[in-house]
């Protein structure tokens, strides 16, 4: 689960970049 966690929280501070 903390993997999909990290993931998820990679993606959304990529895109906002």
């Amino acid at each position: 689960m903390l993997i999909v966690l990290t993931r998820f929280y990679l993606s959304s501070s990529a895109s906002g970049v």
